[in-house]
């Protein structure tokens, strides 16, 4: 598809699908079952991923100024804790994102511009009170 010129995006679709919503795990994949199936070990590099997990999806979603970090954008980003040693030896910084990096190795998170996560904490949101009603939800249903 990429080949045909198709913007292929990435996502992790929903809880319901994907258990843990890691889209650094979704780039990764990308990345090695392409090289794996094609046996072409330059098919999709770490870059064209990152793409396909940011920019791409935006424009496949046609929507506009979000997906790059570029002046006029909205400013989503985050920050990525790189102190740990599957971020060693610091060469390729993309590569150690695509092959290394989880979900759990980010900071910080900013959403147009206003940080919405710090040091791993959502500030927008009581994460206790929300994790409570999901488990009383669940246990609610299993009691029907």
């Amino acid at each position: 598809m990429m080949q045909a010129g198709i913007t292929v995006s990435l996502g992790t679709d929903s809880a319901a699908s994907n258990n843990n919503l890691d889209m650094f795990e979704e780039m990764r994949l990308a990345a090695l079952i392409h090289k794996g199936v094609s046996g072409d070990p330059t098919a999709v590099p770490a870059a064209e991923a990152l793409r396909m997990g940011t920019i791409y999806g935006a424009q496949s979603l046609f929507l506009e100024g979000v997906g790059a970090l570029e002046a006029g954008m909205k400013a989503d980003f985050i920050a990525v804790n790189t102190d740990q040693a599957h971020f060693l030896p610091r060469t390729d910084f993309i590569s150690h994102v695509i092959y290394s990096a989880s979900a759990k190795d980010v900071e910080h998170v900013w959403v147009d511009g206003k940080q919405v996560v710090k040091h791993g904490s959502c500030l927008t949101l009581d994460e206790e009170r929300i994790r409570r009603e999901a488990q009383a939800a669940f246990e609610g249903l299993l009691s029907r």
